[in-house]
């Protein structure tokens, strides 16, 4: 009796495992929808430099190198570094001699002498860190360096920089749903200038883009596949690359992509079909499809676009007619009959990690069909051990 209360006990802990499993994966599901995707503006990637305790300051040509507390920041060409240091910062001046004036501090005041006639002195108030670089001259108020030329009004120096952290972790939203759901073959041209950010269609922590996704500025035109719309961006591949931008479908455009297959009436010999001609986990549509018949609609190159040759398809499932895309060498023109269907042979294109809940649950069902097996053959043994013990009893009754 020991042993069968055990497997009861098994059985319904393995149960409530699985339904644990399916609860978890429905609450991921709704946590991963709850807000709307949303692609940054432009100027939310461009940041301003500001500091809150200026020490020092070195100019080499176009690069600048601030030392704001204790840390060290690099200025160039709109892009900024933070850690990076100049050999030496060049000391401050008390007096600073130019074509047409002379800069000295007299008290806290900055003065400026013009050399020539009318011989005027202009005062600024709040000024230190006098500095000569190339023949111009700077200084810093208020941890802002402003650049002093003559008389004028000192002008504030503003540092812009390009920051990527605005793309990062974008919310999935819709985008898993889009992607496989009434897909149409679209292209657009992604303009010149604008933003892209690397997608990660396995969505990790709910995201569309990583913490760590690298953000770039197109540097000409060039067109893209547009998998879905989600939000108000658009995510598309070009080449093996998936990315998430700003598009409308005013930026679509007619590509001839189609060519003549040379059979009409196939066999899928890989593992999925997809919902767009681009293989990721994120774009399968049929999971497992070795062995479906299918029929060819059309044969799909573009380089430079599409990563492989595509056969656009048409497949049943539960007698609904749908299209999907396989790659080249994953069909056969030969028809396999009911029983010898091929064997599965896994997309060399897929670069998506197994899923890992799936091999769980599979493992569970095994365990649960190896507990009913054992199950089942102690039952017979002890009723055919309780069958042998009654025709005994009724044999010695007998005598």
């Amino acid at each position: 009796m020991w042993y069968n209360s055990i497997v009861k006990r098994l059985a319904i802990l393995s149960i409530s495992l699985l339904l644990s499993l399916a609860a978890f994966g429905g609450t991921s599901a709704a946590f991963a929808e709850e807000a709307d995707t949303r692609y940054p503006d432009d100027e939310e990637f461009t940041k301003t430099l500001s500091f809150s305790d200026l020490k020092d300051y070195e100019i080499e040509g176009d690069t600048f190198y601030f030392l704001d507390g204790e840390t060290n920041y690099k200025y160039e060409s709109n892009t900024l570094t933070v850690g990076e240091q100049p050999a030496s910062f060049s000391p401050e001046k008390y007096e600073v001699s130019t074509d047409g004036y002379l800069y000295y501090f007299n008290g806290d005041a900055l003065l400026a002498y013009e050399k020539t006639e009318p011989y005027t002195t202009t005062k600024f108030e709040g000024y230190s860190l006098l500095k000569e670089f190339n023949g111009a001259v700077y200084a810093v108020r208020d941890n802002t360096l402003y650049s002093i030329d003559g008389a004028n009004e000192p002008a504030a120096m503003v540092f812009e920089y390009f920051d990527p952290s605005a793309a990062q972790k974008i919310p999935v939203g819709q985008t898993a749903d889009s992607l496989t759901q009434n897909y149409e073959l679209k292209f657009a041209t992604v303009k010149e200038g604008a933003y892209i950010t690397e997608a990660d269609l396995s969505f990790p922590d709910g995201c569309l883009t990583s913490k760590d996704a690298v953000t770039v500025k197109a540097e000409k035109d060039m067109t893209a596949l547009i998998l879905c719309y989600t939000g108000n961006a658009a995510v598309i591949s070009v080449g093996d690359k998936c990315y998430v931008t700003k598009l409308t479908p005013a930026d679509e455009i007619d590509v001839d992509c189609y060519k003549a297959p040379s059979f009409i009436h196939a066999t899928v010999t890989g593992s999925e079909i997809y919902a767009s001609p681009y293989v990721v986990k994120g774009t399968s549509a049929v999971f497992p499809a070795a062995g479906m018949q299918v029929k060819i609609l059309n044969k799909l190159e573009l380089e430079g676009v599409l990563g492989t040759t595509f056969y656009e398809i048409e497949y049943t499932v539960d007698e609904q007619k749908h299209v999907g895309y396989v790659t080249e060498g994953l069909v056969t023109e030969y028809l396999f009959g009911e029983n010898k269907e091929p064997a599965s042979i896994p997309d060399p294109a897929h670069s998506e990690k197994n899923n890992v809940t799936t091999v769980v649950l599979v493992l569970i069902v095994i365990t649960l069909v190896l507990v009913a097996a054992a199950y089942l053959t102690y039952a017979g043994t002890l009723g055919k051990l309780k069958s042998r013990k009654k025709k005994n009893e009724g044999t010695i009754t007998e005598e």
